[in-house]
């Protein structure tokens, strides 16, 4: 499995952010960006994907004349 590279840039007031929560958990702002937030980020994407998926393919079954699989009641 490869890797696949990336890089973030923050604002000033989310870098103090994770600064704050450096500082509060005794490390370092990297290691708070590659343990705590990527994971979430991830977590969230994967989260985000599944939805977009399931809303996918309903609409996908409504446009072909069959029920959806998500209802709107």
């Amino acid at each position: 499995m490869g890797y696949i590279k990336f890089m973030q840039a923050f604002d000033k007031k989310l870098l103090r952010e994770v600064e704050k929560e450096a500082k509060r958990r005794g490390i370092s702002k990297q290691e708070v960006i590659r343990a705590v937030m990527v994971p979430d980020w991830l977590e969230h994407y994967k989260r985000e994907k599944k939805i977009l998926d399931i809303l996918k393919v309903s609409r996908v079954k409504r446009e072909n004349g069959r029920s959806p699989l998500i209802s709107r009641t």
